[in-house]
């Protein structure tokens, strides 16, 4: 679990990387440096829950995460639309829009 949680938060970093590095119309400023501010806030809470169950597993303090987790992805989703990229506000979706249907 450990290792996949790892690996998610170093996709995650990468991700924020690469958007901060993009161009930014001025008339969508602030919608993306409140998109960004998000991004940070969820990626380093994340790498806060690593570094604690690095040192303990706490399984409630994980499912806490995964609820906050839940919260942030739906304002991202918001903020993704409202930037008009489809792929990232599906990416943020929950269910996510490219899990495979039943």
């Amino acid at each position: 679990m450990l290792e996949l949680l790892e690996g998610s938060i170093g996709i995650e970093g990468r991700m924020l990387a690469q958007l901060k590095a993009l161009a930014q119309p001025p008339k969508q400023r602030s919608i993306i440096a409140l998109t960004l501010a998000t991004l940070r806030r969820e990626y380093h809470g994340d790498l806060a829950l690593l570094a604690l169950l690095r040192k303990r597993w706490q399984t409630a303090e994980l499912e806490r995460q995964l609820e906050r987790d839940r919260a942030w992805n739906a304002q991202l989703r918001l903020l993704f639309v409202g930037l008009g990229s489809r792929a990232c506000a599906d990416y943020f979706s929950s269910p996510p829009a490219y899990a495979p249907q039943r």
